[in-house]
């Protein structure tokens, strides 16, 4: 074959070759001699085919993760509420409502509702039988201090409460106006006159130091209150020269033939002023001039039958007693007194 055509050959083999190198490369997008990708626009950096981590409640868990689901799809928060039952009730269907307190008939034409005591002794079975509302103040019998059958026979001795005890009833009674009663009778009238009166209710440190003192003198009844107007003892008015003066005195009260006597005391903080009553009517006293307020301390021991100190004991019986932390209508008074030591006492 003659060299010309050899050449010739060899050169349009070579040729071809390098464009088959040419078209394969651009058919599988290999490097572009410009830097340009054919066909596929903009280029695209972000991952394709390749799961991204989601943070979304849906995809918590991931999808092709062996990582475990704790999501509860089907479950939801928990519900607290009760659809069934509603808003509980606290009322108690099953309960018997309180009865109100007994009403009582003071005469045809009216009644009142029977007043609620803080405070009350019965004596129905021992000293201790104290029916409270507030405050709780028990009791204990001492010396000659007989306690049985709704009475509290007392001959020497005397019944007498703790000092704590004692506090809480003197705090509830300075916080404003107060009652106190009793059903007592007493039975050794022979005292002589200028002997100191005989304790029956007391709230006292010593015989010459008190808060409050109900007692019997022979006949008569003496009370003694602690004020702004008055002495350490309650005996004597401030500025005065007479050393009795502040005490209310009430003749003729105990007599031998007598039976049980309802004492009333009540102390009206809003006039400033005491007043007494027996068996229901009022009767009248003397006491210092002025609007007196309660300057009651702490410390003072509350008794019944004798002073903390001794020397005044009472001899005598002692029914129900009780105390009030309000002033009771004269209306009260004397329906109360009209029903007896008896009549139920609503706590």
């Amino acid at each position: 074959m003659p060299r010309e055509v050899c050449h010739t050959l060899t050169v349009r083999c070579f040729a071809l070759v390098v464009l088959s190198v040419h078209v394969f490369g651009c058919a599988t997008g290999g490097d572009d001699p410009v830097g340009r990708t054919r066909d596929t626009g903009s280029a695209d950096t972000s991952p394709r085919d390749t799961d991204i981590e989601d943070t979304s409640a849906a995809d918590a868990g991931g999808f092709d993760t062996d990582s475990p689901d704790t999501a509860s799809p089907d479950t939801g928060p928990p519900d607290t509420a009760s659809p069934d039952t509603g808003s509980p009730d606290t009322s108690s269907p099953d309960t018997p409502d309180t009865a109100p307190p007994p009403r009582l008939t003071c005469d045809a034409a009216s009644t009142v509702t029977a007043p609620e005591p803080i405070a009350a002794w019965n004596f129905t079975r021992d000293a201790s039988d104290v029916a409270p509302r507030a405050p709780n103040v028990p009791l204990s019998a001492e010396g000659a201090a007989l306690v049985s059958g709704g009475e509290a026979v007392l001959t020497g001795g005397r019944l007498i409460a703790s000092v704590a005890a004692s506090d809480s009833l003197s705090l509830a009674l300075r916080a404003s106006s107060f009652t106190v009663e009793i059903f007592v009778r007493a039975s050794d009238l022979v005292v002589e006159e200028s002997f100191p009166p005989e304790r029956m209710f007391t709230l006292s440190q010593t015989s010459t130091s008190r808060l409050l003192t109900i007692g019997a003198q022979e006949s008569s009844l003496v009370v003694r209150l602690r004020s702004t107007l008055t002495d350490a003892n309650g005996a004597a008015c401030v500025g005065s020269d007479e050393t009795l003066g502040a005490q209310m005195i009430v003749p003729g009260v105990f007599t031998a033939s007598g039976g049980m006597k309802h004492v009333v005391f009540v102390f009206d903080a809003t006039t400033g002023r005491p007043s007494v009553f027996i068996n229901g009517e009022f009767r009248e006293t003397s006491y210092c001039a002025g609007r007196a307020t309660l300057n009651w301390g702490a410390g003072y021991r509350f008794l019944i039958g004798d002073e903390l100190s001794g020397g005044r004991a009472f001899d005598g019986r002692v029914g129900r007693v009780a105390v009030y932390d309000r002033a009771l209508s004269p209306s009260e008074i004397r329906c109360w007194s009209d029903a007896g030591e008896s009549a139920p006492i609503e706590l």
